[in-house]
């Protein structure tokens, strides 16, 4: 494709997958691509409304955690919904997703960590 091409769209992977014409019997492969992207968003959003699940529910101190799969569901539903109005608010948000992320992904798990290990040690002395 080159840097332009890449650039330029949205999804380089799919126009790239949809230029590979193996014969007249192996066309079309972007499907398969497609569907094995559909099924591994499937996958990892149910893996995350899982964790999410457990999660919520040892917070709130739950024995079980199915009860809440549900309501985190239609919560997750209706984010998805409300997050962005097309693809276009998507790939701006892209941009500056990074600089949000490095607060929740860097500076909120170290500061986790210290308060752990102060807590452990503060607690090891008792």
């Amino acid at each position: 494709l080159g840097n332009f091409n890449v650039i330029r769209y949205y999804f380089p992977t799919y126009t790239v997958v949809s230029l590979i014409h193996l014969g007249e019997f192996l066309d079309r492969i972007e499907i398969i691509v497609s569907a094995i992207f559909v099924f591994s968003s499937i996958i990892k959003t149910s893996l995350c409304l899982f964790a999410t699940s457990i999660g919520t529910a040892k917070l709130f101190h739950l024995d079980n955690y199915k009860p809440l799969a549900s309501p985190l569901c239609l919560l997750i539903l209706n984010v998805s919904f409300i997050l962005y109005q097309n693809a276009m608010e998507m790939f701006n948000w892209l941009e500056i997703y990074s600089y949000y992320a490095l607060l929740f992904q860097l500076v909120l798990p170290i500061f986790i960590w210290i308060v752990a290990e102060i807590k452990t040690r503060y607690s090891a002395k008792i």
